[in-house]
């Protein structure tokens, strides 16, 4: 009987020690993802992400971290086809990045382009002149001011009308930084828009039961959210981001 007891006890205490193992081992593991994250949330280096993307394929964060990548790329390819002042450099950029928020931007700045052409203008000089005021051709618009004209006006628009409390922002941490990072989760069935007005407006579109990131600077926001489905009100409200990580999560209940 005694050695009987003497086998058990040897048991649980093998038992005991590789429970505390494990545990020990989720908790590396939890810093080191931790530790690597905070190293690249802020870097706006594609290579540099796409490196640690390469050398990590399995960390738990790597899904997070290439939605930040594939974010970035879609800005910079962005910033760049506005740069080059090219017809061409718009249709490569839809291409590309077919569902991205800067889709209708680049869809009504292409027929612009188009009205320019068809005037007496040379080509170079129409095509300048569409990239910066075709928005507006008295004013002198740039195509990035006018998109956060259209996304003010959109937002606008919402909060005047019914709409549904915008779900609050869950604070994940806090940076002294000037930058902050959202997650943003479609939990709904249909495809989603949110966007943000202020101090950088920002247009996201998610497909059903998907996360994107978007980046934003310090201060105070107003947000609106609308899925592409009659009969359900939108979400609208203000935001202010401080510095730091955010998540917010977008649901219809009864689904």
């Amino acid at each position: 009987m005694k050695r009987v007891f003497t086998v058990f006890t040897i048991f649980v205490l093998i038992i005991s020690a590789l429970l505390v193992f494990k545990r020990r081992n989720e908790k590396l593991e939890h810093a080191r993802t931790t530790a690597v994250w905070n190293t690249i949330k802020n870097d706006t280096s594609l290579a540099g992400i796409a490196a640690f993307l390469n050398k990590h394929p399995e960390n738990r964060m790597t899904p997070r971290i290439k939605n930040r990548f594939d974010s970035l790329r879609m800005e910079k390819a962005w910033k760049k086809a506005l740069r080059s002042e090219s017809a061409d450099a718009l249709l490569e950029f839809l291409s590309n990045f077919p569902q991205s928020p800067h889709g209708n931007t680049a869809d009504s700045l292409l027929d612009y382009l188009q009205a320019e052409l068809d005037g007496p203008k040379t080509q170079q000089q129409a095509t300048s002149d569409a990239f910066h005021r075709f928005s507006d051709k008295d004013s002198g618009t740039t195509a990035v001011q006018a998109e956060s004209l259209a996304i003010a006006n959109e937002v606008a628009g919402i909060l005047s009308k019914d709409h549904t409390t915008l779900p609050a922002a869950q604070r994940l941490s806090a940076s002294a930084g000037d930058q902050n990072v959202i997650e943003i989760e479609n939990q709904t069935r249909y495809n989603l828009t949110v966007r943000y007005s202020g101090p950088q407006s920002k247009r996201l579109n998610l497909p059903p039961r998907t996360t994107l990131e978007l980046i934003l600077p310090n201060g105070e926001y107003r947000v609106a959210a609308s899925v592409n489905a009659g009969g359900i009100i939108p979400f609208a409200g203000v935001q202010r981001l401080e510095g730091g990580e955010y998540s917010s999560r977008y649901f219809i209940r009864g689904q």
